[in-house]
């Protein structure tokens, strides 16, 4: 029992001969490796009978093999948020192709780059030391320099073997020419080709300190635990395979997983750390520095026709508590299966990693492909935030591990005996602790308060484990502030369901329904509707590519049916065939923090396409003080956190209709929200589009990224117009024909809201937007034609009826303008040219007291909005 805990001589006798004599015991050793002739004794071959066929992983540093596919994608993500046509930033432009062609963009016909001719042109820029030439910019670059020089490493590479459009080679990794190796095929199983005995677990200290100490991860993943794929070898450093009994569906990808526990010093010795199964809490404590790894595999035909799979990334996560603080990425396979790199596809600035989305060849013999995604780091972060145990593992837990035998209410597919008795030997290897059998770790039937109503409520619950319950508990993603869902969904939930809760996101429906018709089930319809028809909900499980799960069909359908009855749940199959079908849209919400900024109309200041005489010409006297005064325009939003100042009267002056109720007030006079007009205006009419910080990200942007197929995205103002502390809006400076300055940003903003967006919304986002779309201005424009119009006139008795009546009528016709009247009979203007010129005005003034409003935010002074009283009256 040596390798399992208990050290003895000669081994240790010998080593500690050699370090009594240093002042701190050394302890970079390694136990003495097993020959491989003995792997069949200690590392017994699995009973599968349909094993997983891959190429083996040879576990050597060589080169790798990069395509132009590749290249494209990290040059848009360093450069085309600048330079990408028709925006020029620099006088640099390009298009996103591999060629060059003559395009006519913004109205202007001419010929535009491609990447092969640029590709030069880029690679100086990102190897100048000069900063006025080095590209991306340093504001954008110091979040990752070295990710950005690894971009350039590849461009050089593609440039030295002739820019193909396709496949080329990667210097060696440690400069040899050493070929590639050939490479065999070898049958696995997703818990690797042979179970190890528990006399053979070592360790890895050497490793496992690089770990502790890590900020950033390897970027090779042979510098990982996965140095070998090989379970006899990994197992002799500590590292072993694992199962889950309820796993997550992931566009019908194959997964391996591994698990690796680092050994603990104290004083001179090495104890071996374990997973601590708490039987209080039924969940596990996992030592800070445990790492954990899942590879994704692709099924492939070859030009053989037989079929093998793919190794295409592998992701690791390694523990931190808090779980904020565990480091997590993903390693990309190259084409030959035996690179894998540290994926750093930065974000617009420059952070990594985002959304990687490539093309995979699933027919070798026709090169047939399909799309495959990498999901970028906000994914892994809304995914992983609701562990069960506040620590970013989801699969890891004691009802996953604990395995069930076919025919156990959840299981209809073979299981080995090797993944059946996974617990038990876990406890023997050391990996895991507090059990003595696995009979001891929970069964998902005793989770709920009630026992489940049949077996398909089950089989429900036992998807929504590995599926939802992640994200659908107090402390997941679903729950944040911004979703609002209140549907629990973790083990045992779902037992004796209550059929009349009703959708928060769509409160017409149910979640299930008690007379199990499909139609009316908001859970079903989450899980089998298209994207189109999700409005602004997501299509479940989130995060998952690709046509919609069958298996879920399955599950959630039976389910729902079986409250109709149990012949109805046996009988009913969902119509659901596997297809190639791909639904992924590249999120990116974050904004370059550098001083090149791009206006969304690059040529707002061309006489011909750009702005007209009439924006560029606007003034706003008097303004500058009006939309800095504040008005009551409601009520905060009681909370706990917040106490409001007891005021038992105010003056009079002061005093309004909507106030009071048969003159008694209808809350406290300390609850009355008062506001600016700038903030008022933005809140209700921009916010649910730009979000409460105009930083663009809601999930109706995300709504319109995805409807629109990612062409469209919802602009980040407080980055973009007014980023870099307003330094941005100086871009709008022009020189006016006496030679004075004059700043256009207010215009810009008006004009970009009133008509000058291009942008065609997708039509999914009609219900949200209205009639006006992203001409946000026209919205308040029609408040204030209820100033003056009968038809759904404004009154004192509506809270915001102050705010709009001051702003809409400065330095406009009075109220008492006879040219403002309207027909009594039709209630059509009398006098339309002149009401229109008068909402116009008004509307220009609503639009700079926005435009006010995200000045002061964009330079730090942010007015509170009336859901956060404890920002103005915190309780003490």
């Amino acid at each position: 029992s040596w390798r399992v805990g208990q050290f003895t001589a000669p081994l240790f006798l010998a080593f500690f001969l050699g370090a009594c004599t240093r002042n701190q015991p050394s302890m970079d050793f390694e136990l003495p490796p097993i020959a491989p002739s003995q792997k069949a004794q200690f590392c017994a071959a699995e009973t599968i009978k349909s094993p997983i066929l891959e190429v083996k992983f040879l576990g050597k540093r060589v080169g790798g093999m990069h395509s132009f596919a590749t290249i494209r994608d990290e040059i848009n993500s360093a450069c085309m948020n600048c330079h990408l046509a028709p925006s020029n930033a620099e006088g640099v432009t390009y298009i996103d192709s591999y060629l060059g062609q003559e395009l006519t963009l913004g109205g202007v016909t001419k010929y535009y780059p491609g990447l092969f001719e640029m590709a030069e042109k880029f690679r100086d820029a990102i190897f100048s030391t000069d900063p006025e030439k080095q590209m991306p910019p340093l504001e954008r670059r110091q979040n990752n320099p070295e990710a950005f020089l690894r971009i350039g490493k590849h461009l050089d590479a593609w440039i030295a073997a002739g820019k193909p459009n396709g496949n080329f080679s990667l210097p060696n990794a440690e400069n040899s020419n050493e070929p590639l190796p050939p490479a065999p095929m070898v049958e696995s199983t997703e818990i690797g080709d042979c179970t190890p005995r528990a006399e053979i677990m070592g360790f890895d200290y050497k490793r496992d300190r690089m770990f502790a100490d890590a900020t950033v991860l390897p970027q090779s993943l042979i510098d990982t635990d996965l140095f070998s794929l090989d379970a006899f070898d990994l197992a002799q450093k500590g590292t072993v395979a694992y199962n889950v009994e309820y796993p997550l569906w992931a566009d019908n990808a194959e997964k391996g997983r591994w698990v690796h526990v680092p050994m603990k010093r104290e004083g001179s010795k090495l104890i071996r750390q374990s997973i601590q199964y708490d039987p209080a809490t039924k969940k596990f404590a996992i030592p800070d520095n445990t790492r954990f790894y899942k590879t994704f595999y692709r099924l492939v035909k070859q030009a053989n026709g037989k079929s093998r799979y793919r190794r295409i990334e592998t992701r690791i996560i390694l523990v931190r508590t808090p779980w904020e603080n565990s480091l997590f990425g993903t390693y990309r396979w190259d084409e030959t299966e035996q690179v894998a790199t540290l994926v750093e596809t930065p974000y617009r600035d420059g952070t990594t990693f985002k959304d990687t989305i490539f093309d995979v060849v699933i027919d070798e013999k026709t090169q047939k492909a399909r799309r495959y995604a990498i999901p970028g780091r906000h994914r892994c972060i809304e995914c992983h935030m609701g562990a069960e145990a506040k620590n970013a593992i989801l699969g890891f837990t004691p009802l996953q591990i604990n395995r069930r035998a076919p025919g156990e209410l959840a299981r209809n597919q073979e299981i080995t005996k090797e993944e059946l008795t996974l617990a038990d030997r876990l406890a023997a290897y050391g990996v895991v602790g507090g059990y003595q059998k696995s009979e001891e770790l929970p069964r998902l039937e005793w989770t709920g308060s009630e026992n489940p109503r049949n077996i398909y409520e089950f089989r429900a619950q036992a998807y929504m484990v590995g599926n939802c319950a992640h994200c659908h508990n107090p402390g997941g993603f679903a729950f944040t502030k911004e979703n609002g869902i209140t549907l629990e969904l973790s083990a045992g939930t779902i037992f004796n369901f209550n059929t009349y809760t009703r959708s928060t996101q769509v409160p017409t429906r149910t979640i299930v329904s008690e007379s199990g018709d499909l139609t009316r089930s908001h859970l079903y319809l989450k899980v089998s509707d298209p994207p189109a028809a999700q409005g602004l909900t997501s299509r479940m499980p989130m995060h998952t590519p690709g046509s919609p799960d069958c298996g879920v069909l399955t599950m959630m359908g039976k389910w729902v049916r079986s409250f109709e009855s149990i012949d109805a749940a046996r009988d009913w199959k969902p119509d659901c065939k596997t297809s190639e079908h791909f639904d992924w849209v590249d999120q990116d919400f974050t904004w370059p923090k550098s001083d090149t900024y791009t206006p969304r109309r690059a040529d707002w200041n061309s006489t011909e396409n750009g702005m007209s005489r009439s924006y560029r010409e606007l003034e706003f006297p008097g303004l500058d003080q009006l939309v800095s005064k504040r008005f009551a325009v409601g009520y905060w939003n009681a909370k706990d956190s917040c106490k409001f100042p007891e005021i038992p009267q105010i003056p009079e002056s002061e005093q309004r209709p909507w106030m009071f109720q048969a003159g008694v007030p209808k809350k406290p006079f300390g609850q009355v929200y008062y506001t600016t007009p700038g903030s008022w205006y933005f809140r209700t009419t921009c916010v649910k589009c730009h979000g409460p910080k105009a930083d663009g990200n809601t999930g109706l942007a995300r709504g319109i990224l995805s409807w629109s197929g990612g062409s469209v995205r919802v602009a980040n103002l407080m980055d973009g117009l007014f980023g870099n502390q307003g330094a941005n809006l100086r871009t709008f400076d022009i020189t006016l024909p006496n030679g004075q300055t004059k700043n256009l940003a207010p215009n810009y903003l008006i004009w970009m809201a009133m008509e000058g967006t291009r942008v065609k919304f997708p039509p999914e986002a009609a219900s949200f937007l209205g009639k006006h779309g992203g001409q946000m201005l026209n919205q308040v424009r029609e408040k204030c034609l209820r100033q003056i119009s009968p038809d759904k006139a404004s009154s004192t008795n509506y809270a915001d009826h102050e705010v709009y009546r001051t702003v809409c009528f400065h330095n406009n016709r009075t109220p008492e303008d006879p040219q403002l009247r309207f027909d009594p009979n039709t209630a059509a203007p009398l006098h339309p040219e002149v009401v229109e010129a008068w909402l116009n005005r008004a509307a220009f003034n609503a639009g700079y007291a926005i435009y006010d409003y995200l000045k002061k935010a964009g330079e730090g002074s942010w007015a509170p909005g009336n859901d956060e009283c404890e920002v103005v009256f915190p309780k003490q």
